[in-house]
């Protein structure tokens, strides 16, 4: 069980390994074999010069409600863009795929081949 104790260890992270999944409010990794992780509709978009501490704890606290109702904290990195989500684990493929279908999500992510499933 790894945790990460502040945010400025969550982005240094992220900037390590392009996103994390944590369960909130322990700042837990997430830490699943297989599965995956799909994002419900919504979320914040940001560029690497704007992830910030302020604005990680201002997803957090807005988002508070669900994160402390099942929803894990995902931070997603691509090129120009950092994505912070709310997050589910799902066992199955199909309902992962309808899932994030169902969310207006452009991928979700396959934890036991550790890759990104483009929808």
């Amino acid at each position: 069980m790894s945790h990460l104790r502040t945010f400025k260890e969550i982005i240094k992270y992220c900037n390590r390994y392009q996103g994390v999944t944590l369960r909130i409010p322990s700042c837990e990794i997430a830490s699943y074999k297989t599965g995956y992780f799909v994002s419900i509709e919504g979320g914040q978009i940001v560029t690497h010069l704007e992830f910030t501490s302020d604005i990680l704890s201002d997803f957090i606290i807005d988002n508070s409600d669900k994160l402390s109702h099942g929803f894990l904290l995902g931070i997603w990195y691509d090129k120009e863009h950092v994505y912070l989500d709310l997050t589910k684990w799902i066992q199955g493929y199909s309902k992962a795929l309808s899932f994030g279908r169902d969310n207006k999500q452009i991928a979700i992510y396959d934890v036991k081949n550790q890759k990104v499933i483009t929808l």
